[in-house]
């Protein structure tokens, strides 16, 4: 931001023109921010990895006897039924 103007003895702040605000968007981000964006990332994953982990168990606390028993019953010529 630039330096404020002296008015008597009060600083009045100065609005940045549209060249500096231009500039100040491609300036490449800080280091920090860099580095908060990347742990936000590994966060965000490890939540989807639970969270499908999470819904797998769900066939899998039913013991999977429909899937296994749709499994047996098809076969060659023997296509499976469909029941869900």
């Amino acid at each position: 931001m630039p330096t404020p103007r002296v008015s008597g003895s009060f600083p009045v702040p100065v609005a940045p023109t549209l060249a500096q605000r231009i500039r100040r968007f491609w300036d490449p981000p800080d280091d920090f921010l860099l580095d908060a964006g990347k742990a936000g990332e590994l966060l965000i994953a490890r939540i989807r990895l639970g969270v499908l982990l999470g819904l797998l168990m769900i066939p899998l606390s039913n013991g999977g006897e429909e899937f296994v028993v749709v499994l047996r019953e098809a076969g060659p010529g023997n296509p499976p039924s469909g029941r869900g």
